[in-house]
């Protein structure tokens, strides 16, 4: 995963949504470009929940 990929996941882990609209105003206020956030939201999207899920194991 791309590592701008994976902090935009971190972002959707952290504000427990998957709003796209949402997420695109989140990250535009953030560091992220708009292009970096079309290019990468889909694959944060998609590796989010087993993010997670590595985040909460023991």
């Amino acid at each position: 995963m791309h590592q701008t990929a994976y902090e935009i996941a971190q972002y959707i882990i952290v504000k427990q949504t998957d709003d796209i609209e949402r997420l695109r105003d989140i990250l535009s206020r953030a560091t992220f470009t708009s292009d970096e956030i079309e290019q990468h939201l889909p694959a944060a999207l998609a590796a989010a929940p087993s993010l997670k899920a590595r985040m909460n194991r023991p």
